[in-house]
């Protein structure tokens, strides 16, 4: 399967550095059209109105839920669409990143990364791999 030259991405994210960072990585690297939702309302606002190729979600999303969560809600409201959901964040936990594989989203990127995971993230989600970087 050959990886989509642009992908329509949404990142859920309260952290304007990173997310801002992020959308700039996978715009400038991909050419994708990366959109930001700071709360899980906003998220579901814009995939009702625009479904994405990807999400890349930090482990928790305001108000209060956390990205496995996340995962089984988006499921549940749209079972059609089958977006793959990329986790990072700055937990250091084992346990976390085999709940996460176990649940069936995308990855799990342990914070701080280099660039390219991201990009490598992207692409492997985008040709319906999974990406689980060792978190050392």
């Amino acid at each position: 399967m050959t990886t989509p030259e642009r992908c329509n991405i949404l990142i859920v994210y309260d952290g304007p550095e990173l997310a801002r960072w992020l959308q700039v990585v996978l715009e400038e690297q991909r050419k994708d059209m990366v959109h930001w939702a700071t709360h899980v309302e906003e998220a579901w606002t814009w995939i009702a109105q625009n479904p994405p190729d990807l999400i890349f979600t930090n482990i928790l999303i305001p108000p209060s839920l956390d990205a496995i969560e996340f995962y089984q809600q988006l499921g549940e409201r749209w079972p059609s669409l089958r977006i793959p959901v990329m986790v990072f964040g700055a937990l250091h936990s084992e346990d976390y990143r085999t709940k996460v594989k176990e649940q069936g989203l995308a990855g799990y990127l342990y914070l701080p990364r280099h660039p390219k995971d991201f990009v490598i993230a992207r692409d492997k989600a985008m040709q319906g791999e999974t990406y689980f970087p060792p978190l050392a």
